[in-house]
């Protein structure tokens, strides 16, 4: 209720001064019309930018609506009482008429100084400190430090999964075809007299001595360069491969380059380079 009866008079003063104003200026003859024009000035500026500040928010108008408040204040409350002083029994209407532009100046300076009296009024309360006790402290830190460890050790952990996911691979595969070597090196111990047959999905058994394509290959440089990383394998002969591995909502792919020499040259030209293919089309 109080913001529509604010709203109906910044329309009415704006209406009414701008009125004033105009009809003012425009056939003045009078030294004492264009002293009123000039004081009516600012106060149209006031309304103005307080009606354009209701739609749109357009930067100065809040310095404009504090330098003309005062001012209006003074001339629209100087401008009633003394047409109240001197108005006659057939000048009451027009006092009536002007009547608005103080009470709306002074009820709004009255809210301010309602406001800040409030706001002086309010003074922070202190916080009385709880004491706690030594066990209380131990508990309550023991938790905070478990979350901090976590979230220091979470991207380290991520990126040794994803080395895993790459150079493990090797590691598995070798590891399955060799499971006397692999449980001596992993254990410590010698392999017995027992032997090991591995069977494929057919029952068909698989000759351990069958070779990874990528065996006796090791790994020599990482090139982290999201959504992608490289890494670059070499043997002793100076063969190599380029593994890519590549990142897309929360999915990965692997593509694969190889060649015989020069393996600085190729790895220079890793991320221009347009040959990466699967697995199987490329050893």
């Amino acid at each position: 209720m109080v913001f529509i009866l604010k709203a109906l008079l910044v329309f009415y003063n704006l209406v009414l001064t701008s009125t004033l104003l105009f009809f003012g200026l425009r056939g003045s003859t009078a030294s004492a019309d264009g002293v009123l024009a000039l004081f009516l000035f600012p106060v149209v500026i006031y309304f103005f930018s307080v009606g354009i500040g209701k739609f749109l928010a357009v930067r100065g108008l809040s310095t404009i609506k504090k330098l003309t408040f005062g001012f209006s204040l003074a001339t629209t409350s100087v401008w009633f009482l003394s047409s109240l002083w001197v108005a006659g029994s057939s000048e009451y209407l027009f006092v009536l008429l002007i009547a608005p532009l103080p009470i709306y100046f002074w009820g709004v300076a009255t809210a301010r100084f309602i406001r800040s009296l409030k706001g002086s009024s309010k003074k922070p309360k202190e916080k009385e400190e709880p004491v706690i006790k030594e066990e209380e402290k131990e508990e309550a830190l023991a938790p905070t430090q478990m979350v901090s460890e976590d979230q220091v050790n979470e991207p380290s952990r991520r990126d040794f999964l994803k080395r895993i996911g790459s150079i493990g691979l090797g590691i598995l595969v070798w590891s399955l075809l060799n499971p006397k070597q692999a449980g001596a090196a992993f254990f410590g111990s010698v392999p017995g007299p027992g032997t090991v047959a591995l069977k494929d999905t057919t029952d068909t058994k698989i000759d351990p001595a069958i070779k990874s394509p990528t065996d006796a290959y090791g790994i020599t440089e990482i090139d982290e360069d999201a959504p992608n990383i490289y890494y670059g394998f070499i043997n002793k002969d100076g063969k190599w491969y380029i593994l890519k591995e590549t990142e897309s909502d929360s999915d990965f792919s692997y593509r694969y380059v190889k060649g015989d020499t020069d393996f600085p040259s190729n790895w220079g030209s890793r991320k221009t380079r347009t040959d990466y293919n699967y697995f199987d089309q490329t050893f």
